[in-house]
């Protein structure tokens, strides 16, 4: 079992550079993974797909209330 089984991360800014690495980092650990931007939706799913079942992609402005409140 790895240190981040049983937990959720969302990861903001996620699709690219640090974000990425970490995404993979948690994942590799055990966490299911959201990745989060509001830009970069092919990169963003791409790195979801190539996380597997444990990772998701959603598009989303962290900065906007309407975005939080969307339902995935």
């Amino acid at each position: 079992m790895g240190k981040l089984t049983g937990k959720v991360a969302i990861i903001t800014g996620g699709v690219q550079g640090m974000g990425a690495a970490d995404a993979k980092l948690f994942v590799d650990e055990g966490a299911k993974v959201v990745i989060t931007t509001d830009s970069k939706v092919t990169e963003g799913q791409k790195l979801a797909d190539e996380l597997g079942d444990n990772a998701i992609f959603v598009q989303q402005d962290v900065s906007s209330e309407a975005d939080w409140k969307k339902s995935y």
